[in-house]
């Protein structure tokens, strides 16, 4: 299926292209290189470890990077290495085709399909969804959609105070 929006090609943080690092993984409004989201990683990585809750456990236990590719069975193979795992969860919907590899959720469809998705940030894994909802209301943060049901589990959309969009997801079993 085509893609409906145009890549970047280099990346939105360190602003160097494909032919200097690699590999840039393209986003909604985005893209991110290698080299970047390692470093990202680790400092997660750190302050998991050395950082103690603010007020009780964090509603936040991971997160997928909403990757936008013109054919997910193309794509896989990358994005399995990347995440260094052959297990593929699918899902479809309508003219919306996604793959979860590791730490990526690809997405591709149509242009009227993927319209509403493509404002999002991330996908962010909670444990509770009510948990995380009090979370964002307290901190300023608007629903713009649920929380309701989904293919997955339980999500919603929010809008954080700075206007970053994100989708939680409480998984179903």
């Amino acid at each position: 299926m085509p893609n409906p929006a145009p890549f970047q090609s280099s990346c939105s943080f360190c602003g160097r292209g494909e032919t200097q690092v690699g590999l840039v993984v393209r986003g909604g409004r985005g893209a991110i290189c290698s080299s970047c989201l390692e470093a990202a990683y680790a400092v997660l990585e750190d302050e998991g470890e050395d950082s103690p809750p603010a007020d009780g456990p964090a509603p936040i236990r991971g997160a997928l990077a909403q990757v936008w590719v013109p054919d997910v069975e193309t794509a896989l193979p990358l994005y399995q290495r990347l995440a260094g795992s052959d297990d593929v969860r699918r899902l479809h919907s309508d003219d919306l085709d996604l793959a979860r590899v590791g730490p990526f959720l690809l997405l591709t469809g149509s242009t009227e399909a993927t319209a509403p998705y493509r404002d999002r940030v991330a996908t962010l894994l909670v444990d509770d969804i009510d948990e995380a909802r009090a979370a964002l209301l307290d901190a300023g943060a608007s629903l713009v959609e649920g929380p309701g049901d989904s293919l997955a589990g339980t999500h919603m959309i929010a809008r954080h105070p700075d206007g970053a969009v994100f989708e939680y997801l409480e998984e179903s079993s």
